[in-house]
C-alpha cells in the first residue's frame, strides 16, 4: 500500500481522451467540445463517420488517431503559432507537438471531406502524469513517494518549509520511472537523496521524496515546487505528528546486543556487514584462539579442514567468507568459504597467497609473492587468474576495488610513486 494518502484531488489526467463514435450531428458535436472545454474537462465527446479514436497521451505528449473505420483519415494538428502537423493514415496516426500550448486537431475521412470533426487540445508546459498535488502522512510514514511528471522545457524542482526555509526533515532525489521513458537520472544535476533542489531536462522525469519521523510535537508541511520556463507545479507535503492509531510518535528506543561466543571466555568483533552478519573471535577455556561468523541468533564456528589456526578478514554481503590458515608444513594459506565449501586460493606458481577483498559479484582480489620478493596484485574469479599491473609501470600495487568495479592503486614509474583510479579495468580483464 502506497504510504501517501491522497488528500483530496487528483493531479492533472494522464491520459486526454476524445472518443468518436458512429452517426450524429458535427453541430452538436462541436456545441458538446466546446462545453467540455469550458468546463476543463479531460475529456471531450465528439461524433463522426467514420469510427476513429482521438487519444492524446499525457506520458508522451502525441496526438495519435487509432482507425475504427473502414476509410483512410487525415490528423491535422495545428498550433495557434508556428508550423504544424499533417499526416494521414488508415490504422493509426502520430502527431507530437514541438512545443506546449493550444492545438486545433482535425480528423477527416480521406475519401469523403465531409466527415470530419475538429476539437481544440492544450498540450501543458508542465503536468503531472502519476502522483498528487497534496498528501497526508502520518508521522511514522517514511517511504519515498515517486511523482512523474513531464516538462516541455528544463526544470528545478526545490522543496521548502511553510516558512520558506529548506527543511531538514524532508528531501528530494531525481530517479528514472520503470516502463515509460524518462529521463536517465544521469541528466539530473543532483541526483543524490538528501537534496533539497534538483534539476533535470526536458521530457518525462520523476522526484522521489524521502521523510524523517516526526517526533516534533506538531503537524509540519512542505512544499515542493517544480519549475519549467512557462509552467509551475506544487505539490503539498502535510506530515503529521501522530501515528495512524492516533498516538503521537515515539522515536524506538536504541537496541544493544552483547556479542557473546557460547561457552567462550571472551569474545570480540572486528567487522560488520550492511545486512548484520558479524565476525569475530573468541578464546576458550584453555585460552586457544577461534573465529566466527553470527547470522542473527546463529553463530558459525570458521575452521579450515585440518588447519592448527583458522582466522577470517572479512565477509560480504552475500555470505562469503574470506581469511587464512596456518599449518606447519607450509605456512599461511588463504581461502573462500560459500556456504559449507572451502576453496583455496592460490596465485599459480607464487610462495605466497593473499586476499584483500571480494566484490558483489564475487571478484576475489589480492597480493601474492614469489621467492619472498616484492608483491604482486591479481584477481582471480575462482577459476582463472590475471595479473593487475599498471600499463609500462616498474610495479603496482591495490588498494580497494569497488563493488562497481573502480580500482584503486599506485605504481612506481621512473618519476617516483604515483596514484591512479582505474575504470572498467575488471571488465576488461575478465574478456581477456
Amino acid at each position: 500500500m502506497n504510504p501517501l494518502k491522497k488528500a483530496g484531488f487528483i493531479a492533472a489526467t494522464t491520459f486526454l481522451m476524445f472518443f468518436i463514435a458512429c452517426g450524429g450531428d458535427n453541430k452538436n458535436n462541436n456545441n458538446n467540445n466546446n462545453n467540455n472545454n469550458n468546463n476543463n474537462s479531460p475529456t471531450v465527446n465528439i461524433t463522426i463517420t467514420p469510427t476513429l479514436n482521438v487519444v492524446r497521451f499525457g506520458e508522451s505528449k502525441n496526438l495519435q488517431v487509432m482507425r475504427q473505420g473502414t476509410d483512410d483519415f487525415t490528423l491535422s494538428v495545428v498550433p495557434e503559432s508556428g508550423s504544424g502537423c499533417v499526416k494521414s493514415g488508415i490504422n493509426a496516426v502520430v502527431c507530437t507537438p514541438e512545443a506546449s500550448g493550444s492545438y486545433a486537431v482535425t480528423v477527416t475521412a480521406t475519401a469523403d471531406a465531409t466527415k470530419k470533426s475538429t476539437a481544440t487540445v492544450m498540450v501543458p508546459e508542465l503536468e503531472i502524469i502519476s502522483g498528487d498535488t497534496e498528501y497526508v502522512l502520518y508521522a511514522d510514514e517514511t517511504e519515498s513517494e515517486e511523482i512523474v511528471f513531464n516538462a516541455a522545457s528544463d526544470w528545478t524542482a526545490t522543496v521548502t518549509d511553510s516558512d520558506g526555509d529548506a527543511p531538514e526533515w524532508i528531501t528530494i532525489s531525481g530517479s528514472e520511472v520503470s516502463g515509460l521513458a524518462v529521463n536517465s537520472s544521469d541528466d539530473l544535476t543532483v541526483k543524490a537523496a538528501g537534496a533539497t533542489t534538483i534539476s533535470g531536462n526536458a521530457g518525462n522525469n520523476s522526484i522521489i521524496v524521502t521523510l524523517l519521523p516526526n517526533d516534533s510535537g506538531a503537524d509540519r508541511v512542505a512544499i515542493i515546487t517544480i519549475v519549467t520556463a512557462n509552467g509551475e507545479i506544487t505539490i503539498t507535503i502535510t506530515q503529521r505528528y501522530v501515528t495512524e492509531d492516533g498516538n503521537p510518535y515515539n522515536r524506538p528506543e536504541p537496541k544493544f546486543t552483547v556479542i557473546e561466543y557460547p561457552e567462550a571466555t571472551y569474545t570480540w568483533i572486528e567487522g560488520i556487514t550492511e545486512s548484520g552478519l558479524v565476525w569475530g573471535g573468541f578464546n576458550d577455556s584453555v585460552g586457544d584462539e577461534y573465529y566466527f561468523v553470527k547470522d542473527g541468533e546463529s553463530y558459525t564456528l570458521i575452521e579450515y579442514p585440518d588447519a592448527d589456526y583458522t582466522w577470517i578478514d572479512g565477509i560480504t554481503e552475500s555470505g562469503l567468507v574470506w581469511g587464512c590458515f596456518y599449518v606447519p608444513v607450509s605456512g599461511d594459506r588463504c581461502f573462500v568459504k560459500d556456504g559449507a565449501s572451502y576453496t583455496l586460493i592460490e596465485y599459480p606458481g607464487a610462495d605466497s597467497t593473499w586476499i584483500k577483498g571480494i566484490t558483489s559479484d564475487s571478484i576475489i582480489w589480492g597480493h601474492y609473492s614469489v621467492e619472498a620478493d616484492d608483491e604482486y596484485p591479481f584477481m582471480t574469479d575462482g577459476d582463472r587468474y590475471w595479473d593487475m599491473d599498471y600499463p609500462d609501470a616498474n610495479y603496482t600495487d591495490i588498494y580497494q576495488v569497488t563493488d562497481s568495479g573502480l580500482v584503486m592503486g599506485d605504481f612506481d614509474s621512473d618519476v617516483g610513486t604515483r596514484y591512479f583510479i582505474a575504470e572498467g579495468w575488471i571488465e576488461w580483464l575478465l574478456a581477456n
